[in-house]
């Protein structure tokens, strides 16, 4: 089996060892996505629309449409969206509460 080198993603306001990483671990290529099921089970408990999410994260809306049909997600989007929501990225990323929407 082939080793592949680790890498993260830099972003300018991320200090390097953080960028690309949601817990500050390197990550392998390809694994800087991820779905976010519970995205949408958070946005409406802070009975936000779509477009405010999205202008609070400083993200485009159609990432926070995307995150909620199943699609996977940017770990830099998840950060700023967990931020916005007041969350930690991995809330984001677990499976909504039974009695969710």
């Amino acid at each position: 089996m082939l080793a592949l080198p680790v890498q993260s993603v830099y972003s300018a306001d991320m200090p390097p060892e953080t960028a690309g990483t949601l817990t500050g671990w390197s990550m392998a290529p390809g694994a800087a996505s991820a779905k976010t099921p519970a995205l949408r089970y958070w946005r409406v408990q802070r009975t936000l629309l779509q477009q405010e999410l999205a202008q609070r994260a400083g993200v485009h809306y159609g990432s926070i449409s995307r995150g909620e049909s199943g699609q996977a997600l940017r770990l830099l989007v998840i950060r700023k969206l967990a931020e916005a929501l007041d969350v930690e990225p991995t809330e984001l990323m677990r499976q909504p509460p039974t009695d969710a929407q």
